[in-house]
């Protein structure tokens, strides 16, 4: 049976989250409901077609005008796909274009059972997720497992409206020290994209990697919540 949405019985999370999904430049959306049924977060996936909270006020006024059902903008995101060309063409035309990214708080490892375990706290704007992957400790696990822990973190910012694929991870040697560079594939209703981001090594090889994810996702993906 589908869950109910507590304002109005009549409607399910299904016919919300249709209806959000027609709303011009959204590509896909998730609704995330509470133990009670409520509204606790929303999920848009969108172009950069038009600006953020132009689509949020869009959202709140079909929800409205369809079933009645008011929603709270503070916890709808708009997560903004665009390589950095779009973003610039938005810029050009006059267009805010959000300054805030997904920050690293926290990385460690731990050895459990015989696995390695890493931890990854990403932090975007005082909204937190973790991430985390473990597996056998060896050489090529030390540089894909904090990559895929970052993925499985930024999934959880965005609600799994998308997720990430972790293509190949490397540790290039250059003239004044170690980089990481990574290729990711971006996976969304509008299909597959690669895209990469390199990072130095100044502390800790895994960390470098979690911030040469963090690289390739931040110039590919604005995220702007309704009360930004």
């Amino acid at each position: 049976m589908e869950d109910k949405i507590n304002s109005k019985p009549t409607v399910t999370s299904l016919e919300l989250q249709n209806a959000i999904q027609e709303v011009r430049g959204v590509s896909t959306a998730r609704l995330m409901l509470g133990p009670s049924g409520a509204i606790e977060e929303i999920h848009v996936l969108a172009t950069q077609e038009r600006p953020p909270k132009q689509i949020v006020r869009d959202i709140e006024s079909a929800c409205m005008v369809r079933f009645g059902v008011r929603l709270d903008r503070r916890k709808i995101s708009v997560a903004q796909v665009g390589g950095d060309e779009n973003l610039e063409k938005l810029g050009a035309s006059g267009v805010d274009v959000p300054q805030k990214r997904i920050e690293l708080e926290r990385f460690r490892s731990s050895f459990e059972s015989g696995n390695i375990k890493f931890y990854v706290d990403l932090n975007y704007n005082g909204r937190a997720a973790r991430g985390y992957d473990f597996g056998p400790p060896t050489a090529e696990n030390k540089l894909r497992l904090p990559a895929s822990a970052t993925a499985h973190a930024i999934e959880g910012l965005l609600g799994g409206a998308c997720s990430f694929v972790l293509e190949d991870v490397q540790l290039i040697q250059m003239r004044r020290g170690m980089a990481v560079i990574v290729l990711v594939s971006f996976i969304s209703p509008g299909g597959e994209e690669p895209i990469s981001g390199v990072a130095l090594v100044r502390r800790d090889e895994g960390e470098a990697v979690v911030r040469a994810v963090l690289h390739a996702i931040n110039r590919h993906i604005t995220i702007t919540y309704g009360d930004d």
